[in-house]
Formats: C-alpha cells, structure tokens, sequence
C-alpha cells in the first residue's frame, strides 16, 4: 500500500512538472514578436528589435530600413506586404538578429534602388 501512495505521489510531481514546462513553452513562444498592423507602430517595433541586438549590422538596418519607410521608398501597399511578410515570419518562428535583420536590409536596398531609378 505505501508502495502505491509512493509511486502515486512520483507520478503526480511528473505529471505537474510536465504541465508547468508545457505552458512554459507556450509562454515563451507567445512572446515572440508581434508586429503591429499600423506602419508607424510596426517601424518603432522594428527599430527597437533590432537595437536590442546590439549587433552593429542590426543597428546599421534599423537606420538604413526608417529612412526607407518614412521617405518615398516604399508605398502604401509595400508597407502592408512588408507587415504581413514579418507576421508569417513570426509563425516561422524566425529570430531578429538573423532573418529579419537580413529581410530589413533587403528592403532597404530594394526601396534605395528604387529611390534612385535603378529598380523597376
């Protein structure tokens, strides 16, 4: 009998441990990034992300990518794409210093070549 209550009480501590790392994770993944819809917002989340890095690259993007998104690079619709791209990466699970800084840094470029008359 004390052998059962034992092992009642070892699969019990199992099963809440098991349960506390679960929402553990789910906690942690509902924390990834979440971009907002609004352009103005979404740049500040951007800019703050990036920074956050530390990375000399990231922080060279976030510069490159604000005087894109507020000059005449990209337009309205551009803008929504941009949003919407960064919320699936989110899904992806993506990571800030890498992915989206390289996807930041590529819009920059892009909106630059285009500000120039060398893109489409």
């Amino acid at each position: 009998m004390i052998l059962f209550k034992t092992y009642k009480n070892v699969m019990l501590k199992h099963l809440i441990v098991g349960l506390v790392l679960c929402l553990a994770s789910f906690s942690a993944a509902a924390q990834r990034y979440v971009f907002p819809d609004e352009p103005g917002a979404f740049l500040g989340y951007v800019e703050e992300n990036l920074k956050k890095t530390t990375q000399v690259k990231a922080i060279a993007t976030a510069e490159s990518f604000r005087s894109v998104w507020e000059g005449s690079g990209l337009n309205a619709s551009q803008k929504a794409s941009v949003i919407r791209i960064c919320q699936k990466l989110a899904l992806l699970k993506a990571t800030i210093a890498t992915e989206y800084a390289d996807f930041f840094r590529l819009c920059a470029m892009l909106g630059w070549s285009v500000n120039l008359g060398a893109g489409p």
